[in-house]
């Protein structure tokens, strides 16, 4: 996990709801329109970090149009020193590069990297998702990471924002389960999310969703729960959540996290 500063931050409030079906257009040209974008937090006894994911641009890959989600870290504040002891690996990547395909909405190509102060990168992982052969396919090498990858592979941050696609078009209903195939650092996994709960919070009417194990990021077991609610707009998306790593011998040790902000493009 070279890259876990800002998916660290993501997992702690967020599940992700992805499925085989088309995206409803009229959600996911808001969703995915410039500008969106979304700040995020954490903290653990007074240690933070802080970042955002926005979507840049519209772009070109390989012939086709993309999307370009840029998600950076903003904000150390100690965190991530701390809670690197208990992640798989950790280099301090500090910016993400998901390109999304324009029309299918999945991942073509994934860069993670630390930019220099001279504006130079760093480059701690570049990847090609060849959705043709089912594979995924390290561009630093030419090395083919990962044979027959599901259709559905996706990092983090395309996952996330598919979620909020996926929320709106098909709703929330308690005991709902869904199933994802997510990319962390070389490795696939899937990942069962259900949704557990509805409950008022503080006044706003919640799903709560639950992630019982979440591998390939951490040394020791995890969990996730996350509080749904439905913005100004109308919109389901996650706005608090707490990651709870389990340690042998050792206190659980809780991070939260918040959506501090969010921005939907035009």
């Amino acid at each position: 996990m070279n890259k876990l500063i800002i998916p660290f931050v993501l997992i702690t409030i967020i599940a992700i709801f992805i499925g085989n079906n088309a995206l409803s257009s009229e959600i996911s040209e808001q969703i995915y329109s410039v500008g969106t974008k979304f700040t995020l937090d954490a903290s653990f006894w007074g240690l933070s970090v802080s970042g955002n994911m926005e979507v840049s641009e519209k772009t070109t890959l390989n012939d086709k149009d993309a999307i370009l989600i840029r998600s950076k870290v903003t904000k150390f504040g100690g965190l991530m020193g701390f809670i690197a002891r208990f992640l798989r690996t950790y280099k301090g990547s500090d910016t993400f590069d998901s390109y999304i395909d324009a029309k299918t909405k999945r991942t073509m190509r994934y860069q993670v990297y630390k930019s220099n102060d001279d504006g130079t990168k760093d480059v701690k992982e570049h990847v090609y998702f060849n959705r043709k052969e089912n594979k995924v396919i390290s561009l630093k090498d030419d090395k083919v990471i990962i044979k027959n990858a599901k259709p559905d592979l996706q990092e983090l941050f395309g996952s996330f924002l598919e979620l909020i696609c996926k929320m709106n078009e098909k709703g929330l209903a308690l005991g709902q389960r869904f199933y994802v195939n997510l990319y962390e650092h070389e490795r696939a996994s899937q990942i069962e999310i259900k949704v557990k709960d509805y409950m008022i919070i503080n006044g706003i009417p919640s799903y709560i969703v639950f992630i019982d194990d979440i591998p390939n990021m951490f040394k020791y077991p995890a969990q996730l729960e996350a509080q749904i609610i439905k913005n100004s707009k109308g919109f389901w998306i996650p706005v608090r959540g707490k990651c709870i790593i389990k340690i042998r011998f050792f206190p659980d040790v809780t991070v939260k996290g918040r959506l501090s902000q969010e921005r939907f493009g035009n």
